[in-house]
């Protein structure tokens, strides 16, 4: 406990904020290690050996074909997802609006796009560049499809719930408000909600078996970390929209970068002004002044259907 208070008192947030390149190699490191990723990937290349366009059909027999189309397709994806990535989140630095971000990176990524294939068709098959003018229609049509794909998953994508909590965050020292604690109603659902457990739209995100016993969430720049009694795995999820997902689900923000659930909080820790939540597995989330009033809430709402709940302990 000492070594954890110390740390605390220190100041640990862990709130991650970094560049453009550590961000698109954390993206990737995400996308290619999730096995549908692959599976979609594979149903790509079959169909394109299959059918071989822009005359592979011809020119190439199947194994050929197929071997073109993997590295194409592989080598393609990972390029352009990685410049469009590092691009547009060097222009949401300059607060720019995220879907016009990923729109100029995706356009831009055409070029070393369209520069790839012309050095692999030169080196691999013999086919060399057609010119100026045909590495730039290919460029053109390989920024189109890049941002065609942008604007598919801009549309596709589910939309955001708005968050729960937002209406009674307080930057307030004092004790939690009895209109704050009805708002919490952290021990049972509604009577007017869905019978479908909380959270289940969150947990089906879940790529990994670490069940869904959840010990808390923390910000890491675009990712959260999912931390359960069975593991850990990182989601690329706002915050904000993982608390909204687990509306219902007996947990509380503490901080701009954090959440934690309620049933594994073990105990209120306070040093130097400072306050936090020590959890269940050792850790310490820390609890910032425009949360004290939500979590103060949460935790009397707890305390008032739960005989263990945690005790505030100075430190």
């Amino acid at each position: 406990m000492s070594e954890d208070n110390d740390t605390f008192a220190k100041g640990r947030e862990a709130y991650v904020n970094t560049g453009p390149l550590q961000f698109t190699l954390r993206e990737l490191h995400s996308i290619l290690s999730q096995p549908r990723f692959w599976i979609g990937m594979f149903a790509v290349i079959v169909v394109l050996a299959a059918s071989g366009p822009f005359g592979t059909g011809k020119s190439l027999a199947f194994p050929a074909r197929f071997f073109y189309w993997m590295v194409i397709s592989i080598a393609t994806f990972v390029i352009g997802y990685a410049v469009s990535s590092f691009l547009s989140r060097a222009v949401e630095g300059l607060r720019g609006p995220a879907l016009l971000s990923r729109l100029i990176g995706a356009a831009i990524a055409g070029l070393p796009i369209a520069g790839f294939v012309e050095a692999f068709n030169a080196l691999g098959f013999a086919m060399g560049p057609d010119g100026p003018v045909a590495f730039l229609a290919l460029a053109g049509s390989c920024s189109a499809i890049s941002d065609a794909v942008v604007l598919l998953y801009s549309l596709i994508r589910p939309p955001v719930a708005e968050k729960p909590m937002q209406a009674i965050h307080r930057a307030s020292n004092g004790a939690a408000s009895q209109e704050a604690i009805d708002a919490v109603d952290l021990c049972a659902p509604a009577a007017h909600e869905s019978p479908e457990p909380p959270g289940r739209q969150f947990f089906r995100r879940l790529t990994k078996p670490i069940g869904r016993d959840l010990v808390s969430l923390q910000a890491q720049d675009h990712y959260i970390e999912v931390v359960t009694t069975g593991g850990r795995e990182l989601l690329l999820l706002r915050l904000g929209d993982a608390e909204a997902e687990l509306a219902g689900y007996r947990g509380v923000r503490t901080h701009r970068s954090w959440w934690v659930a309620l049933d594994h909080v073990r105990e209120v820790v306070r040093s130097d002004g400072r306050v936090g939540l020590f959890l269940s597995d050792g850790r310490i989330a820390p609890v910032s002044r425009g949360y004290r009033d939500t979590v103060e809430a949460a935790l009397a709402a707890m305390s008032a259907g739960d005989a263990q709940a945690p005790v505030a302990t100075p430190r």
